[in-house]
């Protein structure tokens, strides 16, 4: 097509980077909309098997994503984040 190739090697290596960020956006993110639903809903809609599940996968991604923040530079305000949502 007459363009250079883009050079997309460095894809794999950001992503790995960026991954403890979208692990604790994401965990909460979920912990802040189903916590909601658990402490305002209707008790007997509660799934306790979902809400067990949903808390020891989040609590299990945020000690790796604190982990990872640990082990970088510059990070020390989203360390903060990530254990205060851990807790």
């Amino acid at each position: 097509f007459g363009k250079e190739v883009t050079d997309y090697s460095m894809i794999a290596q950001l992503t790995k980077e960026w991954e403890p960020f979208t692990q604790l956006w994401v965990t909460a993110f979920n912990w802040t909309k189903d916590s909601k639903k658990w402490l305002t809903g209707p008790f007997q809609q509660v799934d306790s098997k979902f809400c067990e599940s949903s808390v020891a996968a989040g609590t299990k991604t945020l000690f790796k994503a604190v982990k990872a923040f640990e082990k970088r530079d510059g990070c020390g305000e989203v360390l903060q984040i990530a254990k205060t949502v851990k807790e």
